[in-house]
């Protein structure tokens, strides 16, 4: 097996093909695996991903939206024309997330995993 960049356009769609084939999805693919001609998987070095957070006393409904305004506005000069807004059950935004009609919620339940490399490369260095 190796590990190619996807370069064209051509390879982005064989890559999709191959996961929807398999009934997967996936966001915003850079590398795939391929063996034998056949391509196995890919992974995502990058995506577009925003964090939120608002002061729950000190901003209100103002703020929230001109915040918002400037996370799009960078998001479209980086050229990110879509991109992913993990949001908690429990928080305030989960209700203007689902109802703004701007959101797509997936339809699956995702747990994002945060995997920090930094102390383990330190203890190697």
């Amino acid at each position: 097996m190796i590990i190619l960049p996807i370069s064209d356009a051509e390879t982005l769609q064989k890559v999709h093909d191959a996961a929807n084939a398999d009934g997967e999805v996936i966001f915003w693919p850079s590398h795939y695996a391929v063996e034998d001609g056949v391509i196995l998987g890919a992974f995502a070095l990058e995506s577009p991903i925003s964090g939120w957070w608002m002061h729950h006393e000190k901003a209100g409904r103002r703020q929230s939206l001109q915040m918002f305004d400037a996370m799009e506005a960078l998001h479209t000069d980086k050229g990110n024309l879509a991109y992913l807004m993990p949001c908690i059950d429990n928080s305030p935004f989960f209700k203007l997330m689902t109802s703004s009609g701007k959101f797509a919620k997936l339809p699956e339940t995702v747990h994002f995993f945060l995997r920090n490399m930094s102390s383990e490369l330190k203890e190697n260095a």
